[in-house]
């Protein structure tokens, strides 16, 4: 047995236990890896030598990516973070190493090595603690490898960790351009049904990130480095109404045409066709679907042609993140359920939409609650099955009700419907900081992170929550990274910025908000980050002309009125006139 950090490790049982007493759950692939790497702690273990201890001679064809799976997993269990490392490091192309200092548990003295270089920790040791060692942990990783063996388990990774599929956006093959909203509307309503079809077995990427694929031509099996998936899901669309589909899936390791088909329908039966097609994907991937996956996949959720192109239009519009987009898509939302009162989805979809607009500061908190609960409440009468439902229902219970048990409860039935909704880990992962949570905040994120790693968004919380745990350098690198997707993103500047202030770059930190103030449309949350950094560097003028700004922008919207009575405050502490700079 082994410490580092908070945690004690025993290779024999691969039991992880953190000194509050807590057991960490850990997959018996994942105890393997760690063994391997504590017990060779500063040393780099190729990914060849992992390949052989998880899965033996018999290589799968998804290996990359289930070995890729499994040290993600794992630092989630322990809490770190790739780009800021504090016991798993990564050798680009070579391997891993195990990092932190180890102290077996019946010495206080730890044990230490030249992390830097490839030492090997264990000569540190007495010859026969070495030997101790080197026989638990070998007779932990042949028996967890004997296991999978016996069981059958051994075939294919995602057998124990879930097969990774992207959905590329279809294309438009029908020559009018108009029906783009229709088509991507569609490619999102997939990629929401894949995520349903079995949440344990099959992880899917988030369509902000898949959508950075259209109309790439990019192949599978770039497809497959880029976002660490095996299967791609690929399509195109030759006309609307009537549909004339043609869709294919294609393993990413081999480029493998694993199942093709061509749907010519009409509109009406859209969800009978990605019903069809989503049973084919389960066929093709040999995934187990229980009952209650089989009944929520078999609800068709409209037969109305004119609510399914109602609620497509609304979903579009809320891709643009405006306040005029959001209040169209919330009528688009109510038109559909006009035409189909039954149509569970588009109730759904209107409760986030009210929400979408607390979220973004365009409506207080009172009317949003006002405007959510009729909706969310149909929804949940319609289609208790419904992920999106269990939300907004925790949004609800969050925001409104103050009850934050539900709220929690609800998350996590959002969850066990569909683990590849990346909105619902990152919204899950907001409640947790919201209730200062911050380190159980982390996982959530990250794992939104991990279904949507082209995601601005996802970067920029990941980031947020780095921040929060006073890892700023760390939540800088990782703002960084949203802003290489988009230089500007508001909120990913305000996280750089924020972190800057705190690592004492101050200029950095002022030209950041200044940007996001810019790009934000002068935005109430950054005006307001502004105004609070200038009074906290003593710009007095500064400030008071943000205050100026803010008080006129109340006038005419709202405004949280937390920002002004705080900003006041801050104004009103500073001199009348600010010191002259050198």
């Amino acid at each position: 047995m082994v410490r580092f950090e908070r945690f004690t490790f025993d290779p024999r049982t691969g039991e992880l236990r953190e000194d509050s007493g807590a057991v960490v759950k850990l997959r018996r692939q994942l105890s393997c890896v760690l063994s391997m790497l504590t017990s060779r702690a500063g040393e780099i273990i190729t990914r060849e030598e992992l390949r052989l201890a998880l899965w033996g001679e018999r290589t799968v064809v998804d290996f990359d990516a289930g070995l890729n799976f499994c040290i993600k997993r794992l630092r989630v269990a322990l809490q770190d973070d790739a780009d800021a490392p504090r016991f798993i490091e990564t050798l680009p192309k070579r391997g891993y190493r195990f990092i932190a200092a180890l102290t077996p548990c019946d010495t206080a003295k730890p044990v230490t090595g030249n992390f830097g270089a490839t030492a090997d920790m264990s000569r540190q040791l007495p010859a026969s603690r070495r030997k101790l060692i080197a026989l638990v942990t070998g007779a932990a990783i042949l028996l967890a490898v004997a296991a999978y063996s016996t069981l059958g388990l051994l075939v294919h990774p995602e057998r124990t960790d879930r097969l990774r599929l992207v959905v590329v956006p279809f294309d438009n093959l029908s020559g009018d351009a108009t029906s783009d909203y229709v088509i991507d509307g569609l490619t999102d309503d997939m990629i929401t049904q894949l995520g349903r079809l079995a949440p344990e077995q099959l992880g899917v990427i988030a369509s902000i990130s898949s959508m950075q694929y259209k109309s790439s031509g990019k192949s599978a099996a770039r497809l497959g480095r880029d976002l660490q998936v095996g299967y791609v899901l690929t399509g195109s669309v030759r006309s609307v109404d009537p549909l004339h589909v043609n869709v294919q899936l294609v393993r990413t390791a081999d480029e493998t045409q694993l199942w093709a088909e061509s749907y010519d329908r009409p509109f009406a039966n859209v969800y009978a066709m990605q019903r069809d097609i989503a049973q084919n994907v389960a066929r093709a991937l040999a995934l187990q679907l229980l009952p209650a996956h089989r009944a929520a996949l078999a609800r068709a959720s409209t037969l109305s042609t004119e609510a399914y192109q109602e609620y497509l239009q609304g979903s579009a519009l809320l891709r643009d993140g405006t306040e005029t987009a959001f209040r169209n898509a919330a009528a688009a939302f109510e038109r559909a359920l006009q035409y189909d009162h039954r149509f569970a989805v588009a109730e759904a979809a209107l409760a986030g939409t009210h929400f979408l607009l607390y979220d973004y500061g365009f409506i207080d908190a009172q009317t949003t609650c006002r405007n959510a609960q009729p909706a969310v409440q149909r929804a949940l009468a319609l289609d208790d099955l419904l992920p999106q439902t269990h939300v907004w229902l925790a949004e609800f219970a969050a925001t409104c009700a103050r009850d934050f048990p539900r709220a929690e409860r609800e998350f996590r039935r959002a969850l066990e419907l569909n683990r590849s909704d990346a909105g619902a880990h990152r919204r899950y992962g907001w409640f947790l900081v919201t209730a200062g949570r911050m380190q159980e905040a982390l996982a959530p994120m990250q794992s939104a992170l991990a279904l949507d790693p082209l995601s601005t968004d996802a970067h920029a919380a990941v980031a947020y929550v780095l921040h929060r745990l006073g890892r700023e350098q760390a939540a800088l690198d990782r703002a960084q990274e949203a802003l290489r997707l988009d230089p500007q993103f508001p909120f990913a500047l305000y996280v750089a910025a924020v972190a800057c202030a705190r690592l004492e770059r101050v200029p950095e930190a002022i030209a950041m908000l200044e940007h996001a103030v810019r790009t934000s449309g002068r935005g109430p949350k950054y005006l307001y980050a502004l105004g609070t950094l200038y009074s906290s560097v003593g710009r007095a003028a500064d400030a008071r002309n943000v205050l100026d700004e803010l008080t006129a922008v109340a006038r005419q919207r709202y405004v949280p009125p937390e920002y002004l009575r705080k900003l006041r405050a801050n104004v009103a502490a500073l001199p009348s006139q600010s010191p002259v700079r050198s």
